[in-house]
């Protein structure tokens, strides 16, 4: 399309054209509509409660009720057998001011078709342009011609919301020249011949469409009921049918694109009349296939970049000549026949044209149909159908229904939770945009007659126990539109919708448009289950606003439908209303709540998703008036009537009996203006000269045949027929009815003039019982006459108005108010009373306290009241007691101070008491009860500064809370500053006190580990000093005493380490162990108390590892018994346990003192030797006695087992006993590990085993020396002196003392002279390593080799070493 689709420029709709911009799309939210919660008791009387309500909810249109919690009716209906047929919605159509474009587009197509051209919609900046925006904004500029005139293409460019400095306005200008100048020309002139001096216009653009798009186009077969979708923008234009012009799409037997069937839907929650329903049927169906036609032709223009070929017509012609056969092949304009190649036949009336005497000539003969100037202005003139919703071709269940749709909103939003204002954004921007096309589905309108309603009936069968309750309530949406207290009740005919619910089972986007109920009704809408349901409301006093702003958006459709608002097929944007001044409100309805709905209130809204509500009207009294109104409005609008309303009041009239007085007198009202009416209307009939009447029951006769043929309106009290016709006319149009002569004209009447006064009489005599109620109300309450009533008598008014069962009047609320009014204030003086004040002197309600100012009005106010109080005369009291409060406060309040004392306090006190007893707000209460505190925080410090014991710092801490609550004084902030300063005092002394003092009832062990690593170890003169510091404090400390006696037990300990460390030898463990103790008892961290602890903790590693070197694994002996010398022979009883051990405290440890010097201690191991060694040998002389080759004999035992000899037998080489080999084969191993020590040392004698030492001569593992002198290298660093440690000292100078005289006589002559013997090496071994012909037999002792002899004298002295040697607790060189 040349420089129009190669701009860049963005396009925007126009403001006036279009307040919605889908690019950029915002919604403003409305306010909130007023929601209500009403009390169990309210909720009893569902007319009443709205009676109440409505001062405040009808302001806002619609309000929403939420039922108590425990009212949860069940869900009636029967979900597997509900089956329905939704109503289809084209969202983008129901929006008013969308619809307007997309029905100027629809003729702006339906133009360009007629003439064979296929239009399509041009791009500027890669968007469509809005043509419809275009137009109108060039309309209110002026013109074509005046806005090429005047140059104002870039402010209408600016207007469409395009920049600047682009071009665009030519772009503009030249696309309104070429689409919509001819069509404006057209239409304004009824013809084409306005457009002959234009120029001929031609607009070529080859077609861009690619073979994919081609292949899936034609791939594609059309659906029969496609599921409800959201369409978006296609890619792929169609042809018009029958169109071959250059850019259109080929071959047309290509398939169709699929086309989804749109789903639209019927305005949910509005009732209308069968009479109503029948007409929008036929209106939907007649114009279902025309529109469907249209949104798909639009959808194919829309987004294309196909070829435009705009021709405009020619002129207007000549008449034909009907009498000449060859007149249709003349062209119309020149007369002549000739040029046949370039003669046009008109596709709708055959006639003829030259392709060059059309205006503009057409320069190439059109591929499509093509229309005559003639046909094409009859066919574009023709009126559009009136829009009107379809139904599906599928029938649904509720479960199928809840899976499409549920599966829509999943698929449409993608998201699992979608918050209600998303949806709510959404749903207006996908309304307000043509290029948005989504379908949906609503199942509204559903007779519960049919399906059953979603509320128990009494009907219903086979009920639950629980269901009862529900089945009868009065909120039940079956029992409330025939209550007492409402007008449908006394309507015979069921009309669906108004007096029997209908269902609606809605989905995502399921809209129900703006409307008002049928005569001006209030409706009540249930939302059984499911998600929300938005809603928007119009307040009823705005409604002609509202009306008058809707036409002025779409004048277009209100000049197709005058009556659009009653057809419930449209909407708008509630921005659009409010930016002309409609208030509009809205709410969410969730599941579980009301939605009421008031009389002429417009409203409209949507679903958020699947859910199920059930919806009906109901008329109050108050409706009547309104109703009234509504029946003129409609005869205006020439609408139909759901039912006469003249023929409800006349027969709730003939019923008078039976009504409420509420009811009965709004009858009566409406009634009179109804006689006076009619009375007007009959005399003019009369006086225009209809003289012949004739009466008639309007009642029996079907509403279509007494309906006035002028206004719709259903006659009921009188109408006028005439013989030429069979239709009637109301009294206000009777003129209109024929042109016969009045006297032909005949008054059909239901009642006479006489009986419709008797009727309203009735109705008079009912409401009498009101006025004189009423009357004796009004006197009781005027403040101008005398009071005689008291409580109780009005009280009794009250009660013969419910027992005549009157409804929530302004009178009846009038005399609830005056009996409020008098029992609050009966209450207020039972408060004030002061001999009951005295039990509720600091429990009484704040909502009774009065000022004195309010006293004195309170007293005016009692006699102002509409009834006698007795009480009234408390009220003087309460003032004399409040004048003396405020004398005694006055003196108290100006003492000063610093005089304060207990006795002021108590006066105080005194006063402040009478001052709370009083329900009074008392200006000086609040200031002595301030003093009162000040005083009694002031005396409470000074009674504890007086005994500085008692002010420990939880006192501070709670007197200084207290003075937080005082009010600020010199005096107390004094005492607070001081106090705060004493707390500061004290919080540092007790953290650096308890920072010091240590807790003693941690474990000894995870004690020390802590005060090694994180103590700071502390001196006895810091302590003196904090104690010194704590001293000087006005406070009790808690810590104190703890530091004070910490303190002095320290001082005494650390004299006993400062002795023991003052003497010349170090103490020994036990000493150190029992100091330490004493020291661990001190919550004091000393640093001495560490020093013994890694004193102790060092001797201990030092025991361990001595233990470990010389004691064997569960042996029966301590580290100081086996270092020490035996104080017993070893062959006394075998098997001795560990307590049976030999005790040394009798022996060595006698020496082991603190004043025993080491000299004494190695003199006394010394001894211990020998005592040793003489016992050895007494012990050797006795085994030695032991014949082991005699027979057993009684008595004589052997071995650790102590048992008689048998089998192999050993000698210990120590004390000569035997031992039998398998009781002794471990330690014999023992041994020999030991022999085969590298440490051997050449004997100058043969020898051909190693020695066998029994396990009690072998008392510890006797390791080598080279280790004890480590071990010795330690016990040297030891601040400690242990038994243990100096035992081993004489261990090992007494092995040391050994080895030297094993050395001495080892180099002695007398053994240099031996030669050296080596045993045999291929001796055979038994299995302890000893040659085999060393045993003689099992009993004898090793026997001495032969070959070696020593002087007597030499080897007893060998003997005797080696004898000592054995005793050793060292390894030392091995000695055979």
């Amino acid at each position: 399309m040349g420089k129009c689709d190669e701009a860049n420029v963005e396009v925007n709709m126009g403001d006036s054209a279009s307040p919605m911009k889908p690019d950029n799309f915002t919604f403003t939210v409305p306010p909130e509509a007023p929601v209500f919660e009403p009390t169990p008791e309210e909720f009893l009387d569902p007319l009443a409660y709205i009676s109440k309500i409505r001062p405040i909810a009808e302001k806002s249109g619609i309000c929403k009720i939420k039922p108590p919690a425990h009212w949860q009716p069940p869900f009636a209906v029967d979900v597997d057998r509900l089956r329905f047929t939704p109503r289809i919605q084209r969202l983008n159509e129901l929006e008013a001011i969308t619809r307007v474009k997309l029905n100027f587009l629809d003729q702006i197509m339906k133009f360009w078709e007629l003439q064979g051209s296929v239009l399509k919609i041009p791009t500027v900046e890669r968007k469509p342009l809005d043509l419809y925006a275009l137009h109108k904004i060039v309309k209110e500029a002026g013109g074509f011609e005046v806005c090429s005139a005047e140059r104002k293409w870039s402010k209408i460019a600016r207007r469409m919301g395009h920049p600047q400095g682009k071009g665009i306005g030519s772009i503009l200008k030249n696309h309104y020249e070429r689409i919509l100048y001819p069509y404006d020309v057209f239409k304004n002139s009824g013809a084409v011949g306005a457009a002959g001096d234009s120029k001929e216009t031609k607009v070529e653009v080859k077609c861009e469409q690619t073979p994919e798009k081609a292949g899936r186009r034609s791939s594609k077969p059309p659906a029969q009921t496609p599921p409800p979708a959201r369409r978006y923008k296609s890619s792929e234009p169609e042809p018009a049918e029958g169109s071959h012009t250059e850019g259109a799409l080929p071959s047309a037997d290509s398939a169709p694109p699929d086309k989804k069937t749109p789903i639209k839907e019927e305005p949910g929650e509005t009732r209308r009349s069968p009479r109503e329903n029948k007409w929008m049927s036929q209106a939907g169906s007649c114009g279902a296939r025309a529109r469907v036609l249209r949104s798909t032709r639009l959808r194919e223009h829309r987004l294309s970049n196909m070829t435009v070929s705009v021709t405009p017509a020619p002129p207007a012609l000549a008449p034909p000549r009907p009498d000449d056969p060859l007149a249709k092949y003349m062209c119309h304009v020149c007369g002549r026949g000739d040029i046949e190649e370039q003669m046009l036949l008109c596709d709708g009336c055959d006639d003829s044209y030259h392709t060059f005497c059309l205006v503009p000539p057409l320069a190439d003969v059109p591929k499509g149909d093509w229309r005559c100037p003639v046909c094409l202005a009859e066919e574009v003139s023709k009126p559009a159908e009136a829009f009107g919703f379809e139904q599906a071709s599928r029938e649904y269940t509720l479960q199928q229904f809840g899976e499409m749709a549920d599966q829509f909103k999943s698929d449409y939003f993608n998201m699992p939770m979608v918050p209600t204002s998303t949806v709510e954004r959404e749903f207006w921007r996908v309304v307000s945009s043509i290029d948005e096309d989504v379908t949906v589905e609503y199942g509204a309108d559903l007779h519960s007659m049919d399906h059953g309603s979603g509320f128990p009936t009494k009907s219903s069968a086979h009920l639950y126990p629980g269901e009862y309750q529900y089945a009868d309530s009065n909120w039940n949406l079956n029992n409330l539109p025939v209550l007492e207290g409402s007008v449908l009740g006394h309507i015979n005919a069921d009309i669906s919708g108004m007096k029997i619910p209908w269902l609606y089972v809605g989905m995502c986007f399921a809209t129900f448009c703006w409307h008002n109920e049928d005569h001006w009704s209030y409706s009540i809408n249930y939302l059984h289950w499911g998600e929300p349901k938005t809603w928007y409301g119009v307040p009823s006093s705005k409604a002609e606003q509202f009306e008058a702003a809707m036409k002025v958006e779409a004048p277009e459709l209100f000049q197709l439908q005058p009556d659009l608002l009653h057809q419930l097929v449209t909407i708008m944007n509630p921005n659009v209303l409010m930016k002309a001044g409609v208030p509009v409100y809205r709410t969410d309805q969730h599941a579980g709540e009301f939605v009421i709905t008031f009389p002429r209130a417009y409203h409209a809204g949507f679903n958020q998703g699947y859910n199920f509500a059930e919806a009906v009207n109901f008329t109050p009294a108050d409706w009547l008036k309104m109703g009234r109104e509504c029946i003129a409005h409609y005869s205006t609008l020439r609408r139909y009537c759901v039912f006469s309303h003249d023929e409800l009041v006349c027969k709730m009239a003939l019923e008078a009996d039976s009504l409420s007085l509420t009811v009965a007198l709004a009858a009566y009202r409406d009634m009179r203006t109804m006689l006076h009416d009619e009375r007007k209307l009959r005399k003019s009939l009369l006086d225009w000269g209809v003289t012949e009447a004739e009466r008639e029951a309007f009642e029996l006769l079907p509403d279509d045949e007494r309906q006035c043929h002028e206004c719709k309106t259903t006659c009921f009290l009188s109408c006028v027929t005439c013989a030429c016709t069979a239709q009637v006319a109301c009294l206000r149009h009777y003129e209109q009815l024929c042109d016969c002569a009045p006297a032909q004209h005949k008054l059909r009447y239901r009642y006479t003039l006489d009986e419709l006064p008797a009727m309203l009489e009735k109705l008079k005599r009912k409401s009498e019982l009101f006025r004189e109620w009423a009357e004796a109300v009004q006197n009781a309450l005027d403040p101008d006459t005398p009071k005689t009533c008291d409580l109780d008598g009005l009280r009794a008014h009250l009660k013969r108005a419910h027992d005549l069962k009157m409804h929530k009047t302004e009178l009846v609320r009038a005399l609830e108010t005056a009996i409020e009014d008098a029992e609050k204030c009966a209450s207020v003086i039972q408060q004030l009373d002061l001999n009951k004040m005295r039990t509720r002197t600091r429990h009484h309600d704040p909502k009774y306290r009065l000022s004195v100012h309010e006293l004195t009005l309170f007293a005016a106010e009692i006699d102002g009241l509409a009834c006698v109080l007795p009480e009234g005369s408390a009220v003087k009291e309460v003032l004399r007691q409040t004048a003396e409060f405020e004398d005694r406060a006055t003196d108290l309040l100006n003492k000063d101070l610093e005089d304060c004392d207990a006795a002021s306090v108590r006066e105080l006190e005194e006063v402040a008491e009478l001052g709370s007893r009083l329900c009074i707000v008392l200006p000086q209460l609040s200031a002595l009860q301030a003093r009162l505190q000040q005083e009694r925080f002031v005396v409470s410090v000074l009674a504890h500064r007086e005994d500085c014991s008692t002010l420990t710092p939880d006192v501070i801490e709670r007197l200084l809370a207290d003075s937080e609550a005082v009010v600020p004084h010199r005096r107390v902030e004094a005492e607070r500053a001081s106090l705060y300063k004493l707390k500061l005092q004290v919080e540092d002394w007790e953290r650096r006190a308890r920072a010091i003092l240590i807790d003693t009832s941690t474990p000894k062990g995870r004690r020390d580990s802590v005060d090694s690593l994180t103590e700071e170890h502390t001196t006895l003169a810091e302590l003196d000093a904090l104690l010194a510091e704590g001293d000087d404090i006005d406070a009790a400390l808690p810590s104190h005493h703890a530091l004070h006696t910490a303190t002095a037990h320290a001082k005494d300990w650390l004299a006993k380490v400062e002795e023991m460390q003052s003497k010349e030898l170090y103490p020994y463990m036990h000493s150190v162990e029992a100091l330490s103790r004493r020291g661990a008892s001190i919550p004091l961290p000393l640093l001495e108390k560490q020093q013994l602890s890694t004193a102790l903790q060092s001797a201990k590693d030092w025991q361990k590892g001595a233990a470990d070197m010389f004691l064997k694994k569960n042996w029966s002996y301590s580290l100081l018994e086996a270092l020490s010398p035996r104080t017993e022979s070893c062959g006394g009883p075998r098997r001795r346990g560990r307590a049976e051990a030999p005790s040394l405290e009798g022996g060595l440890l006698k020496h082991f003192s603190e004043d025993a010097t080491p000299t004494e201690i190695v003199a006394a191991f010394k001894q211990a030797e020998q005592r040793e060694l003489a016992a050895i040998k007494e012990l050797r002389t006795r085994n030695l006695r032991k014949e082991v080759r005699a027979p057993p004999a009684a008595g004589v035992s052997f071995c650790v087992c102590q048992k008689r000899q048998y089998g192999v037998m050993t000698q210990c080489e120590l004390c000569k006993d035997w031992f039998h080999a398998s009781c002794v084969a471990s330690a014999r191993e023992e041994m020999e590990d030991r022999s085969e020590s590298p440490e051997r040392i050449e004997l100058p004698f043969p020898c051909t085993e190693s020695k066998f030492l029994c396990p009690e001569c072998t008392r510890t593992k006797r390791p080598r020396l080279h280790r004890i002198l480590a071990l010795l290298v330690w016990l040297q660093k030891l601040p400690v002196r242990l038994a243990e440690g100096e035992a081993l000292q004489c261990v090992t100078e007494r092995a040391m003392a050994w080895q030297d005289a094993a050395r001495a006589i080892l180099g002695s002559p007398q053994l240099a002279t031996l030669p050296a013997h080596r045993p045999p090496q291929n001796d055979r071994k038994d299995s302890h390593g000893r040659s085999s012909a060393n045993v003689e037999h099992a009993y004898s002792a090793t026997p001495r080799s032969p070959s070696t002899r020593v002087a007597p004298g030499l080897l007893q002295k060998l003997e005797d070493l080696m004898l000592e040697g054995d005793l050793l607790e060292a390894s030392l060189a091995t000695f055979y």
